[in-house]
């Protein structure tokens, strides 16, 4: 064989390696990979992953995934994986395991931005020890400061009282707010019963029933003037004939507050000593959000008023037999809004007008941060129901229901998480973490806490209470 033809053989040789390569690199970037689980070609889908706390391992089908997520970024992206189902799981040492099978298709990313480790043994603080002689009733943090509110029994020589006062944690310092002398056996339930301004926590009402006088009573306390809660019973008689039924501070003007009686409800402005009334008559019920009051009377009229332009809007007519309403509950965007019936019945309201009758059996209802959906209680189940369609990694539609959790014991409180893609759930005397993604098992975190009472906030903090002391418990970083 001459030279020239050993040269030509190389040349075609060389070709016909570069057309392959090339056609394999050209099939390769438009995302085609052999499966060799079924020989044949085919395109590839992609996966996307976002976790808290940022620093996970994740493994998909057991092996570990080098890929890391970027310096500002808590996400990952998984490209050219053959589509089929793969299991995913994501873990770090010290937190509870999120796993899941997922469905990778063809030329689709799967996305899973919202995966939340929880860890088993999460930090504890101690922020507050009972003295000898005093019992912890109830307890509420004041957000955005160090403070907390402290109900408590405490017996003395003289008796044995109940009292309200803030506790600062960074200087051990005491305020009491109220204080009254009780029989043994009495709750007065201050905590519970507490008118907080949402816009501060500078004043508060205190609201209960005091049986020696058979009516309802308010003290109201401000933090200017912190050494006692004055009588505001005292004050509402002298511009009110009726008895008040309810009393709501004016979300943005201090001093002003809103009172409801059987006929009217009225805008008590203490700075200028007055009293003007809406035109609503024989309210059963109202409640204020942002910059809207709504009210519904005796006949059934829904109506809202806009606290800013002072106009009123009628809503709708809740035709019902007998009327009465228990409570109002509204979402923090006012766009959705839960009617309470004494027969049990639960209406969702919206400001267009819309009503619709939902399911009776909904205790502690809560509307997700995103207002998109409300959680509740019925029986041993957590449900959610879908305000509105939802194509964030999981799709829903409007008005669709969801069970996260299930059990046989008592569910006594749950709370969104600050994502609306999780829920905080008591049961008995643990807490369980549960995402609402159902592609494939719902994870669910079981996180053993006592007997204790507790308190908890979307940030995912939690206060463990007993007789005789308060724990602060962040339930995101390990201890």
């Amino acid at each position: 064989m001459t030279f020239y033809k050993i040269r030509k053989k190389l040349f075609w040789l060389m070709f016909a390696l570069f057309f392959v390569a090339g056609s394999i690199f050209v099939v390769y970037s438009f995302g085609y990979r052999l499966d060799t689980k079924n020989w044949e070609i085919t395109q590839t889908g992609g996966l996307n992953v976002k976790t808290s706390p940022k620093v996970t391992e994740i493994i998909l089908d057991g092996e570990k995934v080098n890929k890391k997520a970027s310096l500002f970024s808590n996400e990952v992206f998984l490209e050219g994986l053959i589509p089929d189902n793969h299991f995913l799981e994501v873990l770090k040492e010290g937190y509870f395991t999120w796993a899941k099978n997922v469905e990778i298709k063809p030329k689709m990313v799967e996305n899973f931005t919202n995966i939340v480790l929880l860890p088993k043994n999460p930090l504890r603080e101690t922020i507050y020890n009972a003295t000898t002689s005093e019992e912890i009733i109830d307890i509420l943090p004041l957000e955005g400061s160090d403070e907390i509110l402290l109900e408590t029994k405490e017996k003395t020589k003289l008796g044995t009282y109940q009292i309200l006062k803030t506790f600062n944690k960074g200087n051990a310092n005491f305020s009491e707010i109220y204080k009254k002398k009780i029989s043994t056996s009495d709750n007065l339930n201050l905590i519970k019963n507490l008118i907080i301004d949402k816009g501060n926590y500078s004043h508060f009402l205190i609201n209960y029933y005091d049986r020696s006088l058979k009516k309802q009573v308010f003290y109201l306390w401000e933090k200017s003037s912190p050494e006692q809660a004055s009588d505001f019973s005292k004050v509402l008689n002298e511009y009110f004939s009726n008895q008040p039924v309810k009393v709501l501070f004016h979300p943005f003007e201090y001093n002003k507050f809103f009172v409801s009686t059987a006929k009217k409800i009225g805008v008590l402005d203490l700075d200028k000593k007055e009293v003007n009334y809406l035109s609503a008559t024989n309210p059963l019920d109202f409640n204020i959000n942002n910059n809207s009051l709504f009210w519904i009377d005796k006949v059934g009229g829904f109506y809202s008023y806009n606290l800013i332009l002072k106009n009123i809007t009628p809503i709708s007519i809740l035709e019902e037999k007998d009327l009465g309403v228990e409570k109002i509950l509204i979402s923090s965007n006012s766009e959705n809004i839960l009617i309470f019936l004494n027969d049990e019945k639960i209406i969702l309201a919206r400001p267009d007008g819309s009503l619709k009758e939902i399911e009776e059996n909904m205790k502690n209802p809560v509307f997700s941060p995103d207002n998109k959906k409300i959680a509740y209680i019925s029986g041993g189940v957590v449900r959610v129901y879908f305000l509105s369609d939802m194509a964030q990694d999981i799709f829903k539609k409007s008005e669709e229901g969801l069970d996260i959790f299930i059990t046989d014991n008592i569910i006594s409180n749950l709370v969104w998480f600050k994502d609306s893609f999780h829920l905080m759930i008591r049961s008995g005397n643990s807490i369980f973490f549960a995402e609402i993604d159902d592609r494939d098992k719902i994870n669910v975190f079981e996180l053993p806490l006592g007997s204790g009472d507790s308190y908890w906030n979307s940030e995912g903090f939690l206060w463990q209470f007993g007789s005789k002391i308060v724990e602060k418990i962040n339930l995101m970083i390990g201890g």
